[in-house]
């Protein structure tokens, strides 16, 4: 019983290995920037992955900026509602898919209180198709001074699902994701 035990840990720790291992990030972050003053973000819908039809792209889009909104919750960040920024944007007539740029930024900070805005899109979304490993999740996560409107954060990762991976997008999306917001730098 305890050999049977020993083994299913040592497969279960091989199995892990192979599922984190797969995935390959990149980032930036602006020389100089005190992420310290960040304390409150308006996360922006993300562009949604060119494989998919627009409906289809927009669910996408939205869940993926949940998933950002929950992990920098759990870094300590105050995060907007997302119906809260997107009735300010839309009583304003500014398009949610672009950061504001002069007056509007201003106003935007202003009236939300955000010290940031957070974007990114959806690179890659394509599910395994049998016999062939060409599926994938890609998500580029950007952060913005709204004080600025500079970019002072950037990161990008891909996950391949293959073999023994679990076939499922968004968790695959959401390990690339938690995996990202990990390397943005301490408030």
């Amino acid at each position: 019983m305890q050999i049977k035990r020993i083994f299913l840990f040592l497969n279960f720790i091989v199995f892990l290995g192979f599922f984190t291992s797969c995935a390959t990030t990149d980032y930036y972050v602006k020389p100089g920037v005190e992420f310290s003053r960040f304390r409150r973000v308006g996360v922006l819908p993300f562009t949604p992955p060119p494989e998919v039809q627009k409906d289809q792209g927009v669910g996408i889009s939205e869940g993926i900026s949940d998933i950002v909104g929950t992990q920098l919750l759990k870094r300590g960040w105050d995060v907007i509602e997302r119906a809260r920024i997107r009735s300010i944007f839309e009583e304003r007539n500014l398009a949610l898919t672009h950061i504001p740029s002069g007056k509007n930024l201003e106003d935007m900070r202003n009236i939300l209180g955000v010290d940031a805005f957070v974007t990114g899109s959806v690179t890659e979304w394509r599910e395994r198709i049998r016999k062939r490993n060409d599926g994938a999740v890609g998500i580029t996560i950007k952060i913005y001074d709204t004080r600025t409107g500079e970019l002072v954060w950037s990161g990008s990762g891909t996950r391949p699902i293959g073999g023994l991976d679990d076939k499922r997008l968004t968790l695959h999306a959401e390990l690339i994701i938690r995996n990202l917001c990990e390397k943005i730098p301490s408030r």
